[in-house]
Order: structure tokens, then C-alpha cells, then sequence
């Protein structure tokens, strides 16, 4: 069994979209008011676990 370990681009690449889509969370979080830190979770693990699979999908290649 090989062991995975990440490339410095694919860490460059996780974050910027990290970024990026946490900034578009800003704006819709803004209009759910109270409830906006349960669409960020939400949105933060579903975004981690489609990184994690993307990431490993490109590695066993």
C-alpha cells in the first residue's frame, strides 16, 4: 500500500477554492441571518468531502 501525500498544488488549489467558495457562502449566508452558521457547516463539510475525493481520485492515477 503506498502512502498519499499531497503535492504543494494541489494544497494551492484546496485552498483558493476554499476561498473562493466560502466568499460566495458570505453572501448567501447573510440573508438565513441567524441560522448562517448551520449553512456554513453545511456547506464547509460537503466542500471538504468533495476536496478529499477529488484529491484521492487524482493521486491513485
Amino acid at each position: 500500500m503506498s502512502k498519499l501525500t499531497p503535492k504543494l498544488s494541489d494544497l494551492v488549489v484546496t485552498f483558493c477554492v476554499f476561498e473562493v467558495g466560502s466568499t460566495t457562502l458570505f453572501l448567501l449566508g447573510g440573508n438565513a441571518k441567524q441560522d448562517a452558521w448551520i449553512a456554513m457547516l453545511i456547506a464547509a463539510s460537503i466542500g471538504f468531502f468533495a476536496s478529499l475525493n477529488v484529491s484521492l481520485d487524482t493521486s491513485i492515477r
